[in-house]
């Protein structure tokens, strides 16, 4: 009589374990910061390459833009939104 009481309080009690490990939340991803990833780009935008800058400038905006509104970079737990920046790169040809 013991036997069967002592087996099924044990089944009871495993099913009762797989039940509670089954039912538990995910352990909580800590909230990231959003940080600022900034690219930098040595474009020519005055001299006599400066339409290879003027028109090569707006679609890289835009790109970072769009990075940015689907929720910027992910890189490992972190999020980076993309800030361009742009520098004169005038080389006058000799």
């Amino acid at each position: 009589m013991f036997r069967k009481y002592y087996v099924f309080s044990s089944l009871f009690l495993v099913m009762v374990l797989v039940a509670i490990t089954a039912c538990a939340a995910p352990a909580a991803q800590p909230v990231s910061e959003v940080k600022t990833l900034r690219v930098g780009n040595i474009m020519p935008f005055t001299g006599q390459a400066a339409l290879w800058g003027q028109y090569l400038r707006p679609g890289m905006e835009v790109y970072a833009q769009l990075i940015n509104e689907d929720g910027g970079l992910k890189i490992g737990n972190d999020r980076y939104k993309v800030e361009m920046t742009f520098i004169d790169g005038y080389g006058p040809a000799p």
